[in-house]
């Protein structure tokens, strides 16, 4: 049914999507009450102390309503057959149900990732300039103070924090 702001090329990349958003509820009718969250029935693992994440994933994780949806939302676009389908498998737990908006929104990180391989090499160099411009910054700011080299210790930092540690955040660590 048109929408208003409804976008013909939303319904292309993503019907189901498209569907999801569109709909009054999650069945179209309002139903969201009488409807069932396999999600919540997500169970952690007791230990899992070499989770690549990180062990505040998990502590988050453990305080959350829906440890489910934090789960797929993390490892949407990585290999759900393969080595985290197994360790979820080795450690007795059942990766939770997707859906076939999921499984859209899946397919489509996915694709990006293979269209845009080289993306990933380009923040790695450009992480590798930030650390090793920082260094020589903070030498030019103690031999020579002044406003150009705080700016720029400023601004190394600012994109430090931004790009390594926020990363560092979402790969563990």
């Amino acid at each position: 049914r048109p929408h208003r702001g409804s976008d013909p090329a939303l319904f292309a990349m993503s019907p189901s999507l498209a569907q999801a958003l569109l709909a009054d509820g999650p069945g179209g009718k309002g139903d969201l009450k009488e409807s069932r969250c396999p999600l919540r029935e997500f169970a952690l693992p007791e230990v899992f102390n070499t989770h690549p994440g990180g062990q505040e994933h998990l502590k988050t994780a453990e305080k959350s309503d829906c440890p489910g949806l934090l789960f797929l939302a993390y490892h949407i676009g990585l290999d759900m057959d393969g080595a985290i389908g197994n360790a979820v498998k080795a450690r007795g737990l059942k990766i939770p149900e997707t859906g076939t908006f999921y499984d859209e929104l899946d397919a489509i990180v996915r694709k990006i990732k293979e269209e845009h391989k080289g993306q990933r090499y380009i923040f790695h160099a450009w992480c590798l300039l930030i650390t090793a411009l920082l260094l020589p910054s903070f030498v030019w700011l103690m031999v020579s103070p002044g406003l150009l080299p705080c700016l720029l210790v400023s601004l190394l930092f600012e994109l430090y924090f931004l790009n390594i540690f926020h990363t560092r955040h979402h790969k563990g660590g």
